[in-house]
């Protein structure tokens, strides 16, 4: 039994009375969706790059504590693969030359790229469209729920 991964997102600034973002993001263990998390930020992000941080350093804690879960009942996990959309926010963990210019995330969130550090998780770049956790942050046309109810719940088409 293995983590098989994770992926995270955010529509920044999506609330246009607060101007907060909305994260998500959703884990799976060996293909089967056991985790989902969409809710509101706390604050605004001053970037669309340090929401995704933020949404990653949630999902980041979900699933290093499922790592350790897994560790403990006897199943070694390797890298769990954590699926980001956001250039600026893979930037961040994984270029520590870029952490000089994102000073301005608070430093909660560079438990992520400690967790990175460590091993724990492998950030990988995904087209935006082809990220899961999109269909947790915002609303959905048609063919995006019908992709985020087939690779999420393995629903077939509707039609």
């Amino acid at each position: 039994m293995s983590w098989c991964g994770s992926s995270s997102d955010s529509d920044w600034a999506s609330d246009p009375d607060d101007m907060k973002s909305t994260l998500g993001h959703i884990g799976f263990i060996n293909g089967a969706p056991f985790l989902w998390v969409s809710r509101k930020q706390k604050s605004q992000a001053s970037s669309s790059g340090e929401a995704e941080v933020k949404a990653a350093h949630g999902c980041s804690l979900d699933a290093v504590y499922f790592r350790y879960f897994m560790e403990d009942l006897g199943f070694p996990q390797p890298p769990n693969p954590m699926y980001e959309d956001n250039n600026a926010a893979l930037a961040y963990l994984k270029d520590p030359l870029v952490r000089g210019r994102m000073k301005h995330i608070h430093i909660d969130y560079h438990v992520v790229k400690e967790y990175v550090d460590r091993g724990y998780l492998h950030p990988i770049k995904i087209q935006s469209d082809l990220n899961i956790a999109d269909g947790l942050t915002k609303a959905q046309e048609a063919k995006g729920l019908e992709y985020f109810l087939e690779t999420t719940l393995h629903f077939g088409s509707a039609r």
